[in-house]
C-alpha cells in the first residue's frame, strides 16, 4: 500500500499538537508494515515555512525527513529546488536547494 503524506500530518511530528500521537502512530505503522510513504516535494518547503513560523530551526523538520528514510518525494510542477523562499536573513531569490545546502 502507498500513502501520500500531507505537510499538515508531517508537521505534527515536531509541533506540540493534540493529535501528535496519531501522526507518530501512522508513521510507525507504515514503517512496521513496510507501507510506502510518498510526499510531494512541496512538503519540504511547507515544513521549512512552518518551522520558521513557530521559531524552530529548519534542521528540525530536515532531521525528521532524513530520519524517516522511507518518505519518498515525488516531483511536482514547481519542483522544490526552484521554489523561491522568503527566509529571514536570506537574500531575495534564495531557493530551497540553497537553504538545504547550507544546513
Amino acid at each position: 500500500m502507498i500513502y501520500v503524506v500531507d505537510a499538515s500530518v508531517f508537521n505534527k511530528l515536531y509541533l506540540d499538537e493534540p493529535d501528535k500521537g496519531q501522526a507518530e502512530a501512522f508513521f510507525r505503522h507504515c514503517g512496521e508494515q513496510r507501507h510506502e510513504t510518498v510526499a510531494p516535494t512541496l512538503l519540504m518547503f511547507e515544513a521549512f515555512r512552518t518551522a520558521l513560523h513557530f521559531g524552530l530551526p529548519v534542521k528540525v523538520p530536515m532531521s525528521l525527513i532524513d530520519g524517516l528514510g522511507g518518505l519518498n518525494f515525488v516531483p511536482v510542477p514547481g519542483h522544490w529546488g526552484t521554489l523561491p523562499l522568503s527566509v529571514k536573513g536570506a537574500p531575495n531569490g534564495t531557493t530551497a536547494t540553497e537553504v538545504h545546502r547550507r544546513l
